[in-house]
């Protein structure tokens, strides 16, 4: 097995850490099997892929360093400046190319971490890794949900400069190290709503979703009754967490509550809902075991929201994510290390 090189500097990121590093040197012993080289020789491969590219990573200045570029100069405030000035396709080719290597870096680990999980599906003696392997997944699902989320309220001109310039700040720091704790309050309370949203039984009702809004609020993360407070119930907001707990798009519950007005119902079943929209959802559960699935729930919301930004239409204009770290960074509950 080549060896696991860390790069602890300010202009690099763990390679692996130590949790990391006990798991694959688990999975390595029990592929020593001759039948098993061809798997262990990819699994070599693999683990070079990613320390080069966290090699190529730690050759690139640190994002919060000062740097002399000709007469001009870059720091963390004009990066923070050029975040904030620029927005999709403009936001990208803007981007540092450490911070697009990074992005690369997280999910190249979290593909490997996966492809562990499958590789020794068959071996018996792994199942007491397996949780733990799944719980490196999510974290870096976490990761790039979380960059995505704070991109989000950065390029939100409804937004005010304060709190996209903190958001900014936020997402330099993740550029930098991949693992910031800086957003360690953030954490538990996306991961309690997504793990609600999975045990989460919806009893549609009249399709109001408040019974569901209080049943959640009461027994999900305490931070979410604070939350939900401070929204002052702001229609948005509990569209935006309304969508979220039925699994169901605004248009998708506008549909629905149109169907119960013309046929006179005044609640409605998990079949009934089957009848009136059929397979095809805007937010499919296709693997409820798969942490992928929690950001490709999030992206799927995050296009619809901003495009009826754009449009003008009815619904939600932000992800329930992003309303609850706009709460976090308005009340000063997150804090970027360095000002």
């Amino acid at each position: 097995m080549y060896p696991i090189i860390r790069m602890v500097t300010m202009n690099s990121v763990d390679i692996f850490n130590s949790e990391e590093e006990k798991i694959i040197q688990i999975i390595t012993s029990l592929l020593r099997d001759p039948s098993r080289s061809d798997d262990l020789n990819q699994m070599e491969k693999t683990v070079t892929a990613i320390i080069k590219i966290a090699e190529a990573i730690s050759l690139y200045p640190s994002l919060l360093g000062y740097q002399h570029l000709g007469r001009q100069y870059r720091s963390i405030e004009t990066l923070v400046d050029n975040i904030c000035e620029h927005r999709g396709l403009d936001l990208l080719l803007n981007t540092p190319a450490k911070a697009l290597l990074g992005r690369q870096f997280a999910i190249s680990k979290m593909n490997f971490f996966l492809y562990l999980s499958y590789l020794c599906s068959d071996l018996e003696s792994i199942f007491c890794a397996d949780a733990d392997i799944k719980r490196i997944v999510y974290n870096y699902v976490f990761s790039i949900m979380t960059e995505d989320v704070f991109i989000s309220i950065i390029t939100d001109r409804s937004m005010s400069d304060q709190v996209r310039r903190e958001a900014a700040l936020h997402l330099a720091h993740i550029w930098e190290t991949r693992v910031y704790k800086g957003v360690q309050q953030l954490a538990p309370m996306l991961t309690d709503l997504w793990n609600s949203r999975l045990v989460f039984k919806p009893s549609f009702g009249t399709m109001t979703g408040i019974t569901e809004i209080t049943r959640f609020s009461t027994s999900s993360n305490p931070m979410m009754i604070d939350f939900i407070a401070w929204s002052e119930f702001n229609e948005d907001v509990l569209q935006a967490l309304r969508e979220y707990l039925m699994g169901l798009s605004y248009r998708e519950i506008i549909k629905v509550q149109d169907y119960m007005h013309e046929h006179s119902m005044t609640s409605i079943t998990r079949a009934d809902i089957h009848t009136i929209l059929g397979e095809k959802r805007s937010y499919p559960l296709r693997d409820p075991d798969d942490p992928r699935e929690m950001y490709h729930f999030f992206a799927r919301r995050n296009d619809n929201a901003q495009y009826r930004s754009r449009s003008g239409i009815d619904g939600p204009k932000k992800t329930i994510e992003e309303y609850m770290v706009y709460y976090l960074l308005e009340n000063e509950m997150i804090n970027p290390e360095i000002k």
